[in-house]
């Protein structure tokens, strides 16, 4: 069943509407008529098939909730921190994470990082960035929207972790660590982060204040990863693994 975004402000009791945006879309490009069924979505973990009640309006569709579903959350919430890389690959990273089911995004600037972004262009950035999260959920089905922070610095991510909580730095130096053989060491975690170098890596600068800060530095195997690769690959392991880890 095709999935739209309702925002929760639009929604009241049973009753709904939709977004311009939306609304265009459903009455003008798929045609959608009253009595029509649609599944639809806040980002927030509330989802629900909804009869269309109105489409006379294509800036304002309406639509009336039949029955609520309950969130299948995963049982490990993973933050990732990806260094920010150039142009549609990092686009890319954020559509594959939300499909996945990555609970958090944070963008960093690191000592190798080559995009810069700020001021005006931060904004449109992060307004292209949150359409491109919107569309993976609402392609692949997903409940609730992954949270999109704005990029910081590394040392300033690395700094704020929690003392007691999991947190990996993928590390192509590292010889003996792996990140499969350290998650197995705690495959009960509820809370977990990951952190993506950008082209290049990681400094021994910046890992020696991930490791001062609590977290582990590993690697995924013998193959050095292109950045976006490793972040999905990561993010893929320690959520498959989780899941196996609960079942």
């Amino acid at each position: 069943m095709p999935q739209f975004y309702v925002p929760a402000k639009n929604r009241s009791g049973n009753a709904l509407y939709f977004e311009p945006e939306e609304s265009h879309h459903l009455s003008r490009v798929l045609k959608k008529q009253s009595g029509d069924v649609v599944q639809v979505f806040d980002g927030e973990g509330w989802v629900a098939p909804v009869r269309i009640t109105g489409t006379f309006n294509a800036q304002r569709v309406e639509a009336v909730v039949l029955a609520e579903k309950i969130l299948l959350k995963s049982p490990l919430t993973l933050a990732l921190y990806p260094a920010l890389i150039k142009g549609e690959r990092f686009d890319w990273l954020l559509e594959k994470a939300t499909e996945l089911g990555v609970d958090s995004i944070h963008p960093m600037f690191t000592e190798r990082t080559v995009v810069r972004v700020e001021g005006a262009n931060l904004e449109s950035k992060l307004e292209r960035w949150q359409k491109i999260i919107l569309a993976a959920a609402k392609q692949c089905g997903r409940q609730n929207l992954p949270k999109l922070h704005a990029p910081l610095p590394f040392a300033q991510c690395a700094q704020t972790l929690a003392p007691d909580r999991t947190h990996f730095i993928l590390w192509e130096t590292e010889e003996l660590k792996r990140l499969s053989t350290q998650f197995n060491l705690n495959p009960k975690m509820t809370h977990c982060s990951l952190f993506i170098g950008p082209e290049g890596g990681f400094t021994l600068r910046e890992a020696q204040l991930a490791a001062s800060c609590g977290a582990v530095a590993v690697r995924l195997g013998e193959s050095i990863l292109r950045a976006e690769t490793a972040a999905l690959v990561g993010a893929s392991y320690l959520l498959m693994a989780a899941t196996a880890g609960n079942a």
